[in-house]
């Protein structure tokens, strides 16, 4: 699976429009409701769907969930102000297989080379679940066929 991040950082004012969406006191809760929004796509039962947390002027919001529609990867193209500070990256995991559960060697990847946190809903058990690359060495980390690295991460919600 290959992640592509793709952003569009808007200048937007006077938070003419930050205004009128959901604002959050922390990455987990705007994850949460990131992710939330997800389930309700009915594509998302076939295709990844992701997008960006970020923090502006000390609240946390999301980008509006995107996918390419390609079950091979997702590309996020996101749309945020100019001085927010991008906190983490949310995709769903849609495939009932052995791996779901995991971050793969790519969400590894993107979260390590960005310094962000990195937000799975594993559609399979109905869990999100948060890679942080700044405490993989108390996530139990393993070795995948290809050589790439993988993490179940630590579990945030479950239904």
């Amino acid at each position: 699976m290959k992640i592509v991040v793709a952003l569009v950082a808007l200048f937007l004012g006077i938070n003419c429009c930050i205004a009128a969406i959901p604002s959050f006191d922390s990455a987990d809760q705007a994850a949460k409701a990131a992710l939330g929004e997800v389930t309700t796509i009915s594509e998302s039962k076939f295709y990844e769907f992701g997008g960006l947390i970020y923090k502006h002027a000390g609240r946390f919001y999301y980008s509006t969930p995107y996918s390419s529609l390609d079950d091979k990867g997702f590309k996020i193209v996101a749309k945020i102000p100019a001085a927010a500070a991008i906190i983490a990256v949310y995709h769903n995991h849609p495939k009932v297989d052995a791996h779901a559960e995991y971050f793969s060697p790519d969400d590894v990847k993107v979260a390590t080379d960005m310094h962000v946190l990195s937000y799975i809903y594993v559609n399979a058990s109905q869990e999100i679940r948060r890679f942080d690359p700044d405490q993989a060495r108390l996530v139990k980390i393993e070795k995948t066929a290809s050589g790439g690295r993988v993490s179940l991460g630590t579990v945030v919600d479950s239904q």
